[in-house]
């Protein structure tokens, strides 16, 4: 199981715009901070917490903040299961919601024990977000072809198949996921 390097730990506020400098995980992990409209804080604080039991599970190891692109913002984390398998293992995108405007591949990571007990690997990308001042599309769905590329450039270093990847998502992610996987063209440029 991967160890993660202890961050610091910040302070989180029960507000109805979140806005502190970092949402506290754990002592193993942080978000970055965005300010969220109010009807999505009560997610925000169940999905991360949800996330939080998972990186802790003994089950799982996950190597978190993987970047894929030169953006700061174009990272993903890879779940996997623990124990050891002989085949590889077919591997499954998940794209967290927002609104297409805000959240974090940790929003997702409520789904690595489920999906990661099948056995598969669980990947859950960043992309561009607007943040409730632009849009973000096309640089969303691009980052998402971007991450996708990486996946299958990188697979077989997690013990993944590239050859057997599935596409979800959760609300915005999940259109997301659709503009990609309903695209043949752009998905063979991945």
């Amino acid at each position: 199981r991967q160890k993660l390097s202890p961050q610091p730990l910040c302070v989180h506020t029960h507000m109805l715009l979140v806005s502190a400098t970092c949402l506290s995980l754990s002592l193993k992990t942080s978000v970055k901070p965005q300010s969220l409209p109010s009807f999505l804080v009560p997610y925000n604080e169940k999905a991360l917490a949800l996330t939080d039991t998972a990186i802790e599970h003994d089950s799982l190891s996950v190597s978190r903040g993987v970047s894929y692109g030169p953006a700061s913002h174009q990272t993903l984390d890879v779940w996997a299961p623990v124990a050891p398998t002989t085949a590889s293992l077919p591997i499954v995108v998940g794209i967290h919601g927002g609104g297409w405007e805000f959240g974090y591949p940790e929003w997702a990571g409520f789904g690595a024990l489920t999906v990661c007990a099948t056995p598969a690997l669980y990947i859950t990308p960043a992309y561009a977000l607007g943040l409730g001042e632009q849009q973000a599309w096309p640089e969303s769905r691009d980052d998402l072809l971007a991450a996708l590329r990486w996946v299958v450039e990188h697979a077989k270093e997690y013990g993944g198949d590239p050859a057997r990847i599935i596409l979800t998502g959760h609300s915005a992610g999940a259109h997301l996921a659709a503009c990609l996987g309903l695209d043949p063209p752009l998905l063979r440029s991945a």
